[in-house]
């Protein structure tokens, strides 16, 4: 029965700061022409799970996420059509062969992604 509730909570859409200490992996993220790919390139990791948020002000923004069933996505498969804008912060978690991971990043004015740079 926690178990159960355990994966619940995991897979809710709803967020929170505890939800990003149990993503403790660093992942990735890049782009293929107008789509956002979760992982690697080319590389026959399973997506699982989603999450993608837009970090506005320090306000998180759902943007896309895979609800509570669990996938089996490969490339491309794990890639995304979503308009990025460029300025802005994201974050996201995600499970790609059962291994939780997160990645915060940012969206330069060309439209590239770089890593977000943690203040010191």
């Amino acid at each position: 029965m926690a178990f159960a509730v355990i994966v619940g909570l995991v897979l809710s859409a709803c967020q929170s700061d505890a939800d990003r200490l149990v993503f403790i992996e660093t992942g990735t993220v890049f782009t293929n022409s107008d789509s956002l790919c979760i992982g690697k390139s080319g590389e026959a990791d399973a997506l699982n799970y989603y999450y993608l948020e837009e970090i506005v002000q320090g306000i998180n923004k759902p943007l896309l996420n895979s609800g509570d069933v669990m996938l089996k996505l490969y490339f491309p498969d794990n890639c995304f059509k979503i308009k990025l804008k460029p300025g802005s912060k994201y974050g996201i978690l995600y499970i790609m062969n059962d291994i939780k991971y997160r990645y915060e990043f940012d969206v330069n004015k060309n439209g590239t992604i770089a890593k977000t740079k943690k203040r010191s």
